[in-house]
C-alpha cells in the first residue's frame, strides 16, 4: 500500500522493526508476567490511540486481532471514522488474562459495530459465526499473499541445495511439519502420526520446524509415542522457504486454522499437502492435496501414498503477490468508503 502512494501508521502492541515507508505508533512495551500490570498497561494503549485517531482523524481504522478490535471499537466510539476488523482464524486467539465466555461476548459486541469484517478465507467467516460472533452480512474475503521472490518452484540446483543444507540424501522422502506450539497446531497428533509413519513409509526423513525438540519429548513420552530418530527437529529456521523446497510433503495436523501460510508457501514451492480438515486447506486443495480424517494412521498413509507420487514433476499455483494483496485491500476500502452516508 505504501508503494502505491497511500499514508498509514501502524499502532501497534508489540514494538518492532517497522518499513520506513510508514510511521509507527507503539502502544506499549514488552509485556511483563504480572496481568495486573498488563491490564493498566493495555488500557493506557487503548487511551493513547483514542487519542491519536481523535487528532489525526484517519479515513478508515484497521485493527488485526481480538485485542486490537476490542481496542479499536472502544477508541472510535463516536468518531464516525469507518472501520474494517480483519480476522486471521477460524476463531479468535483465547488470552491468558480473559476468561473465554467473556472475550466472545465483548468480541460480540465490538465486530457488530464493525463497518466491514475482513478475513483471509471463507473458514474464518463460517467458524466466527459458527461462535455467534458474526452476525452481520457485511464480510469480505481476501487471501493471504506469498513472497513470490522467495516461494517458487525450485530447480534440480536449488532443490538439492535445500536438501543439502539439511544433509538430507537427493533421493530420500521427506516429510516436514512448520508451525508453532500453539494448542490450535495439534502437536500431540502430530507426535502420534510422526510415530506412525516409519511403518507406513520406511525410509522416510522427518522434519519439524517451530517446535522445541524437548516440547516434542515430553509429549511423546506422556503419550506413550516413540519418536524415530530420523525425526529433525529445528526450534527455528531462517530462510524456511528451503525446508518446502527440501520436503516432498508439509503435514499439518491443525485442530482449526484461517488461511495458514505454511500451506501457501509450501504450494507456492511445489510441496504436497496433507491435512486434517482445518481452515481453507480443502477449499483451495490442489490435486496433489489430501485432506484426511484426524487420526495419526490416516495421516500417516496419506502421507505415504502422496510419498509414493514424489517422482512427477512438482507444479505449483501462482500465489498472490504482496501487490496484488494490497491492490484487493484498497479495493475493499474504497468500495466501502463509497458506501458510507455522505456528511
Amino acid at each position: 500500500m505504501a508503494d502505491l502512494g497511500h499514508e498509514m501508521t501502524v499502532a501497534t502492541l508489540a514494538p518492532h522493526e517497522v518499513d520506513a515507508r510508514f510511521s509507527l505508533l507503539p502502544l506499549r512495551g514488552p509485556r511483563s508476567g504480572n496481568l495486573a500490570a498488563n491490564a493498566v498497561a493495555l488500557a493506557f494503549a487503548g487511551a493513547r490511540l483514542a487519542a491519536f485517531i481523535r487528532r489525526t482523524k484517519p479515513d478508515v481504522v484497521i485493527t488485526w486481532l481480538a485485542i486490537p478490535t476490542l481496542m479499536g471499537a472502544a477508541a472510535l466510539v463516536g468518531t464516525g471514522i469507518p472501520w474494517i476488523a480483519a480476522i486471521r482464524n477460524a476463531e479468535p486467539e483465547m488470552l491468558r488474562s480473559v476468561p473465554p465466555g467473556i472475550l466472545r461476548v465483548l468480541l460480540r459486541a465490538a465486530l457488530s459495530r464493525a463497518t466491514l469484517v475482513i478475513a483471509n478465507s471463507g473458514a474464518g467467516i463460517h467458524g466466527y459465526r459458527g461462535l455467534g460472533l458474526l452476525a452481520h452480512g457485511r464480510t469480505s474475503i481476501i487471501g493471504n499473499c506469498t513472497d513470490t521472490n522467495r516461494f517458487q518452484l525450485p530447480s534440480t540446483e536449488q532443490r538439492a541445495r535445500a536438501r543439502a543444507r539439511f544433509g538430507i540424501a537427493a533421493d530420500a522422502p521427506v516429510v516436514a511439519y512448520v508451525g508453532r506450539d500453539a494448542q490450535a497446531k495439534n502437536l500431540e497428533l502430530l507426535v502420534a502420526t510422526l510415530a506412525v509413519l516409519p511403518a507406513h513409509a520406511p525410509g522416510a526423513h522427518l522434519m519439524v520446524v517451530g517446535v522445541l525438540a524437548e516440547r516434542l519429548a515430553a509429549i511423546a513420552a506422556s503419550t506413550g509415542n516413540t519418536l524415530a530418530d530420523s525425526v529433525q527437529v529445528h526450534a527455528r529456521m531462517q530462510g524456511i522457504e528451503d525446508v518446502y523446497m527440501a520436503a516432498d510433503v508439509l503435514l499439518l495436523t491443525s485442530h482449526h486454522e484461517g488461511s495458514p501460510n505454511v500451506v501457501h508457501e509450501a504450494r507456492a514451492c511445489g510441496t504436497a499437502i496433507v491435512s486434517t480438515d482445518c481452515g481453507d486447506v480443502r477449499e483451495t486443495m490442489l490435486p496433489q492435496d489430501q485432506v484426511v480424517a484426524s487420526e495419526p494412521a490416516h495421516l500417516a498413509a496419506a502421507v505415504a501414498e502422496a510419498l509414493a507420487s514424489r517422482g512427477r514433476p512438482r507444479t505449483a499455483p501462482q500465489p498472490m503477490s504482496p501487490a496484488d494483496c494490497a491492490g484487493r485491500w484498497l479495493d475493499a476500502i474504497e468500495s466501502m468508503l463509497d458506501s458510507q452516508p455522505r456528511s
